[in-house]
């Protein structure tokens, strides 16, 4: 499920979108993260969708607009705060401050939990 998060996190597609990459309920899908030790699918998702947005920005040197394009964003502020909302900064600031890289090793600190806001509930 990680990896149908990580993959299909280059769009924005919801935990039904990744349940039904992995052939699975929405519930068992929860469940099995929940089991696991992960965060709630909702969150892993964020992470992705976020990192991928970096990517563009930073590696590819793509402008916001464009990066929030590719992520199937609406506008630029949209993709700016759903990634503020996941990650705790907007894009341009994380870009600015640490790149991809920086996000990454954020990452790996928030799937080991040693990242703050690991669960909760999704936003409405």
């Amino acid at each position: 499920m990680v990896v149908g998060a990580v993959v299909g996190g280059r769009t924005r597609i919801g935990v039904g979108g990744l349940a039904q990459r992995c052939g699975l309920a929405v519930r068992t899908v929860e469940k099995r993260l929940v089991s696991a030790r992960l965060p709630p699918a909702w969150r892993l998702l964020g992470w992705c969708t976020s990192l991928h947005g970096l990517w563009d920005l930073d590696v590819l040197g793509w402008p916001v607009k464009r990066a929030a394009c590719e992520c199937r964003f609406g506008c630029p502020a949209a993709f700016s705060m759903y990634v503020r909302r996941h990650t705790g900064s907007t894009p341009t600031d994380l870009r600015d401050f640490a790149g991809f890289r920086g996000l990454l090793e954020r990452f790996g600190e928030f799937m080991a939990g040693k990242e703050e806001g690991r669960t909760g509930a999704p936003p409405p």
